[in-house]
């Protein structure tokens, strides 16, 4: 697993957090330790140099135009790999988002190293703790947040927000402790 990653991020208006922080309290007092480990965001791409200002902005102006005038946030848990790290979190129904072709029009390609294959509103990184069942394609903690939290409520719409950079490193090696960092952000324009 690598130690430090630089993201592009989606970050919803910080009125938005009087529901986050509810929710990675319940995750956190069940067992999913690393719900504190990232911030309440949507990761789009793993950048292989931070975003310029000017390069934010102008994501911020894309994402603007692809969503109108609300970002839709969907009722289903899910839960995606990127980065060598494994995100849980609601997905979006806004499926411009979803798509290759319109992640490869945010950013520059000499800044990207992945793109996100699922947006995620991220409520907490996963991790394996090595307990129950295990398959090839969903390990216990993954299956523990989805049955256990998918009755939990849910964000329905917001419509403000911005495009950041984020710096985030590990802490040690049990695939939950992380150190955070929001850095360049541009706030997306008003609707209409």
């Amino acid at each position: 697993m690598c130690s430090e990653w630089n993201f592009a991020l989606f970050v919803p208006h910080r009125d938005c957090r009087k529901y986050a922080v509810p929710l990675k309290e319940a995750l956190f007092s069940t067992g999913c330790y690393g719900a504190f480990s990232f911030p309440f965001a949507v990761p789009l791409a793993l950048l292989s140099r931070p975003l310029l200002k000017s390069e934010l902005k102008s994501a911020a102006v894309l994402l603007r135009r692809a969503v109108g005038n609300n970002f839709a946030v969907g009722d289903e848990w899910a839960v995606t790999c990127f980065g060598g790290l494994r995100f849980g979190g609601q997905r979006l129904l806004t499926p411009i988002l979803a798509q290759d072709d319109f992640l490869k029009t945010l950013f520059p390609h000499n800044a990207v190293a992945e793109f996100c294959p699922l947006p995620l509103l991220t409520a907490a990184i996963l991790r394996d703790d090595g307990l129950g069942e295990h398959n090839e394609d969903i390990s216990f903690q993954e299956k523990r947040f989805l049955d256990e939290f998918k009755n939990l409520k849910k964000l329905d719409t917001f419509t403000a927000g911005y495009a950041a950079n984020l710096e985030m490193r590990a802490l040690s090696d049990d695939g939950c402790s992380f150190e955070w960092r929001v850095t360049e952000s541009a706030w997306m324009p008003r609707a209409g």
